[in-house]
C-alpha cells in the first residue's frame, strides 16, 4: 500500500513571454489566476501540494489510465507516494503530542502534528526518526495526567466534576489533554 506525502509543496514556475499587450505572461497568469483562484483552490502564489495535485485528480474526474493521469504520476509519483513502513516512527510515542505546537521542521516553521505526520512516512528506526525525535519531543511532546494509568479507561462512565456538573471519564482525559496538565502535576494528583 502507498501513501500520498500530502505536505510537500511544488513551485511552479512560468517562463516570461510578451503577449501583444506588451504585458509579460507572468502577468497575465497572474491575472488569470486571480481569477479562477476562487474555482480551482490553487495558491495565487502558484504553490501545488501532492494533496492539491491529487485532489485535482479526482475534481477533474481524470480517469486512471488516461494519458493525463499517466503524465501527472510520472512527474510527480516518485515525490508524492511512500510505501507504508512497517514500523512507522512516532514524534511521541506513548506521550502525548502537542499537535498545533509550531516547530521548525527542515527549515519551515509547521506543527508537530504535522511533523508527526511526516515522521509516520520512516521506519521508527531510521536515522530520520531518531534524529528528529530527539529535536522536536521536547517542545512537540508531553507525559499527560491520565485517569487511569495501566487500566482500560470507562469513556462514558459519568461522574461528578467540579462546581456541580457532571463529566464522562473522557471529557475529562479531554481536559488533561486541551490543558497540558502533566503527570507529575499537582493538579494531576488532586484529580
Amino acid at each position: 500500500a502507498k501513501g500520498l506525502r500530502w505536505w510537500v509543496e511544488f513551485e511552479e514556475q512560468e517562463e516570461e513571454e510578451e503577449d501583444g499587450d506588451n504585458r509579460g505572461l507572468q502577468d497575465v497568469a497572474e491575472e488569470d489566476a486571480n481569477d479562477a483562484e476562487e474555482e480551482s483552490g490553487e495558491d495565487p502564489n502558484g504553490t501545488k501540494t501532492c494533496s492539491s495535485i491529487d485532489a485535482s485528480l479526482y475534481a477533474d474526474y481524470i480517469v486512471a489510465g488516461s494519458d493525463q493521469c499517466l503524465e501527472t504520476k510520472a512527474m510527480y509519483h516518485s515525490d508524492c507516494c511512500y510505501t507504508f513502513p512497517t514500523n512507522a516512527c512516532s514524534l511521541c510515542g506513548e506521550r502525548t503530542l502537542l499537535w498545533a505546537t509550531e516547530v521548525e521542521y527542515d527549515g519551515k516553521p509547521v506543527s508537530c502534528g504535522v511533523a508527526d505526520n511526516i515522521l509516520n512516512t520512516e521506519d521508527e528506526s531510521s536515522p530520520a526518526c531518531t534524529t528528529t525525535r530527539d529535536a522536536l519531543s521536547e517542545s512537540c511532546c508531553f507525559d499527560k495526567c491520565k485517569l487511569c494509568d495501566n487500566e482500560q479507561l470507562a469513556w462514558d462512565y459519568v461522574i461528578d466534576y467540579y462546581n456541580d456538573t457532571s463529566k464522562t471519564c473522557g471529557d475529562i482525559e479531554a481536559i488533561f489533554a486541551a490543558n497540558e496538565i502533566k503527570s507529575d502535576s499537582d493538579m494531576c494528583s488532586a484529580t
